[in-house]
């Protein structure tokens, strides 16, 4: 172990003081080093203008970096559904299924409530330049996380995104293609069958439009607070990576 001795004057508010230190060096095994840069999660916020992303991020995309495993993080202005809606009782609500004659495949926007933070999380391989698994995650103003009730997520949070090119040349890239299939996937009824907060109703309760004159559509508030309507989630993965902005 290596020793050094270290002597300055500091400046107080009587005048000057000679202050000695002696400075003792650990040497640290390379192993452990790669250890620590393995398993510490490194976060950075602002890394990108969401506009280079795509419409309907409200802030800067974030990242978080540990080990292999990188994640990035866009907070979301709004919901973008695009499925099949019918009508009940004056309103247009989902239904996600393709199977009913009387419903119609509509692209709706429905704006974040201001008491939710709203999150796509992407994976990345940084290797490979693969967009992975997705998340779509809501946070209330106590921090809690939940699982929407959309017919196109998981119990865990993730998305059912389907196939696509998720190839690119570069992180960026691969972060474009990943949200892009995010807005373009429509929403079908395969995850709404399984009753509770994950079912139909709660889906018609919380994503509501009402048509306007001459034409188009304006989103109508939840008929009870949103995170009532849906389910609270504790994901270990997405505690650890999402940047919460």
């Amino acid at each position: 172990m290596a020793t050094n001795q270290k002597a300055y004057y500091r400046i107080t508010e009587t005048g000057t003081e000679l202050v000695q230190e002696t400075i003792h060096e650990c040497p640290i095994d390379d192993a452990v080093l790669q250890r620590y840069a393995t398993e510490k999660v490194v976060k950075v916020h602002n890394l990108f203008n969401p506009a280079l992303v795509g419409a309907g991020i409200s802030h800067g995309v974030a990242l978080s970096v540990k080990g292999k495993v990188h994640c990035f993080t866009l907070r979301l202005s709004e919901l973008t559904i695009q499925t099949r809606f019918s009508e009940q009782g004056g309103l247009m609500v989902p239904d996600f299924s393709a199977l009913h004659a009387s419903s119609t495949a509509l692209t709706m926007r429905w704006p974040v409530p201001d008491d939710m933070k709203l999150f796509l999380m992407v994976q990345v391989n940084p290797e490979t330049l693969q967009a992975g698994e997705s998340w779509l995650l809501a946070y209330n103003t106590q921090s809690y996380c939940y699982r929407l009730p959309t017919s196109n997520i998981y119990e865990d949070g993730k998305v059912c995104q389907g196939k696509y090119d998720n190839y690119g040349g570069s992180l960026l890239e691969c972060l474009i293609k990943a949200y892009a299939q995010f807005l373009a996937s429509p929403w079908n009824d395969h995850l709404t069958d399984r009753g509770g907060k994950n079912g139909m109703d709660n889906s018609k309760a919380m994503f509501r439009f009402k048509a306007l004159e001459p034409d188009g559509f304006e989103a109508v508030p939840p008929d009870r607070s949103w995170f009532a309507l849906s389910t609270k989630i504790n994901n270990e993965f997405v505690n650890s990576n999402i940047c919460n902005i």
